[in-house]
């Protein structure tokens, strides 16, 4: 059985946009750059993989606890539509590490209290 599942939690996959193959029930949803949850720090010169999915992190954090910013919004309609269905987040990095990885692990944060504790503050059960 699905570890999910299991958990009684929503199913949020990863996927590379390039790659993706849908399966039955999923919706996808593209969070790449143009969208409210692209990543705004590029790779590039010195900025690695890491310190801009770290960087992106804060970013997100801040901006999803803003009630009336597009990343908030976007971001909770993610919560809502994982209640409901299975949901797959494109991106075009992935299975490099992805921003994308980041959005996923904070929408499971809404629904269980194992996600790491650095990712709490991305639920929006105490936010109006």
């Amino acid at each position: 059985m699905d570890l999910a599942k299991r958990m009684n939690l929503p199913c949020v996959r990863v996927a590379n946009i390039r790659r993706f193959q849908a399966q039955p029930d999923e919706i996808p949803i593209y969070v790449g750059r143009g969208t409210p949850l692209g990543n705004p720090y590029r790779i590039q010169g010195c900025v690695s993989r890491k310190v801009a999915i770290t960087k992106y992190k804060t970013w997100l954090q801040k901006h999803v606890i803003s009630n009336n910013s597009p990343q908030h919004v976007m971001f909770a309609q993610l919560v809502e539509l994982a209640r409901q269905y299975p949901l797959v987040l494109l991106c075009w990095c992935y299975p490099q590490p992805c921003h994308a990885e980041i959005i996923k692990y904070g929408i499971l944060s809404n629904f269980d209290k194992h996600v790491p504790d650095d990712y709490r503050c991305l639920d929006l059960r105490g936010i109006p």
